[in-house]
């Protein structure tokens, strides 16, 4: 399995530096985004784009799960079953192919559903919650962070918000340990990344997404059919509280030009 491991290393390294330029324009243009409404974002809002963003991500990283136990049997991997069955740090050593593939086929539609449904504000609120628990999950497997912070003032940026989030305990890179230790051992039980609301919304969520993993069997298809229900869900919601403006999406179109640009670029790739 060794040698499956380094070959997908070596035919990844290329695509991993043509992600680079794509990577940044991607999350700068989010984080130009959140700077350009942030006068519009309200205490009730954020907290709805976080539980949102966290529905579908924890829906989205059992999917993912699901996946890994045919990719060993076919003797196959990607991105994130090479970090969770050999090398954890791929995320550092491919972060611009680890950033980009949150925006993948599965990902993608979802993303264009929301921009569809939400208003610009609120989308743009959504992608930066998105962005910064994906840069978080990142810096858990960080071994020289001295460096990789310091590369760009954009890495340098981030380590500060992610480190004011560790101060405020909103996420903990020792009980992500645990979510690794569980996947060698077949045994996962812990799946968020972020806890906005303290231990008891992690609990909360963590006996849903078991739920969802054990009684689903862990097969694909029924995994997937939950994906597709809570965004369902988070749609019907956000239409039942703020009704459905049919100018979002051109508006959307618009302001986040270089974000669609981005995401259109095959990504899944991985």
């Amino acid at each position: 399995m060794t040698n499956l491991y380094e070959d997908w290393f070596n035919k990844h390294k290329k695509l991993n530096e043509y992600k680079k330029p794509l990577s940044y324009l991607l999350y700068i243009s989010i984080y130009l985004n959140a700077i350009y409404n942030i006068k519009e974002y309200t205490l009730i809002k954020m907290v709805l784009m976080y539980m949102f963003e966290e529905m579908i991500f924890i829906s989205g990283h059992i999917y993912l799960h699901s996946t890994f136990k045919q990719l060993t049997l076919n003797k196959q991997t990607r991105i994130a079953h090479y970090h969770h069955y050999y090398d954890p740090s791929i995320y550092e050593k491919m972060s611009y192919l680890h950033r980009t593939s949150y925006f993948n086929r599965l990902l993608l539609p979802v993303y264009l559903i929301l921009a569809l449904v939400f208003s610009h504000e609120d989308f743009s609120m959504f992608a930066l919650i998105l962005s910064y628990e994906i840069i978080v999950h990142e810096s858990y497997h960080v071994r020289n962070p001295e460096y990789f912070y310091k590369e760009n003032i954009i890495r340098y940026v981030e380590k500060k918000f992610i480190d004011i989030g560790a101060k405020l305990k909103i996420h903990d890179r020792e009980k992500h340990r645990e979510h690794h230790i569980q996947t060698i051992n077949n045994n996962d039980d812990v799946w968020d990344n972020l806890w906005l609301f303290g231990k008891y919304e992690s609990l909360v969520k963590n006996k849903y997404a078991n739920f969802i993993w054990k009684s689903s069997g862990q097969k694909k298809n029924l995994i997937i059919i939950n994906f597709v229900c809570v965004i369902f869900l988070i749609v019907f919601s956000y239409i039942k509280m703020y009704g459905f403006n049919e100018n979002y999406f051109l508006i959307n179109f618009k302001y986040n030009f270089l974000v669609f640009l981005t995401c259109l670029v095959p990504t899944s790739i991985n």
